[in-house]
């Protein structure tokens, strides 16, 4: 993790020019160890170039700091024996993998297939636009809703193959509106090398 200051005040804004994955990954990952002044730059590096804004090659240098303290937070991280756990309960499972991977025709892990119960709601297909910006908010609601989430009362976990695109998942849904959710960390790698957990 990034040696960052935990005092208040200072604002960590996150890019990338991968369609926001690992931008979203580390947003969600100091919202974790407990930096929540983070935001992820919408579009990233791909529209902040297109649109002729600044840029640089100088490296900034930064002050000396005193080291992040990491202070987890486990609201927005769930672990294969909380999924399990939540299989015959209320919560809504989101896997953001392809549809291929979803319907078991490929696979990035030792078996094919998804979690029972999962909707699929494929993150680089249902989130951004053309141009590679996150969907306005209404737009993002209702592609939840179409996955049958239709309000924040019901736990919400995302996964992906290994934790990354789940992160952009959690990402959208707060930029719909919701409040809550979490990310299964180690997501479908680590579900599917456990021949004892049940698959679709």
């Amino acid at each position: 993790m990034p040696r960052l200051c935990s005092r208040e005040g200072v604002v960590v804004i996150a890019y990338d020019d991968y369609g926001g994955i690992f931008a979203a990954r580390m947003w969600w990952a100091l919202n974790y160890y407990g930096h929540t002044q983070v935001a992820v730059l919408n579009g990233g590096w791909t529209a902040w170039e297109s649109e002729g804004r600044p840029v640089t090659d100088v490296v900034p240098v930064e002050e000396r700091r005193e080291p992040f303290e990491p202070q987890p937070n486990d609201e927005i991280r769930r672990t294969k024996e909380q999924v399990y756990m939540s299989l015959n309960g209320p919560a809504r499972l989101l896997d953001v993998r392809s549809a291929r991977e979803y319907r078991g025709e490929v696979s990035r892990g030792e078996r094919k297939g998804h979690i029972p119960g999962a909707v699929n709601l494929p993150v680089k297909e249902e989130f951004a636009g053309p141009d590679g910006l996150l969907l306005d908010p209404d737009a993002l609601r209702a592609k939840f809703e179409a996955a049958g989430v239709t309000d924040d009362s019901e736990e919400v976990i995302t996964y992906c193959n290994g934790g990354v695109s789940a992160s952009l998942g959690l990402l959208a849904y707060r930029a719909a509106g919701f409040e809550g959710g979490a990310v299964y960390d180690g997501s479908w790698k680590d579900w599917a090398k456990d021949a004892s957990l049940p698959i679709e």
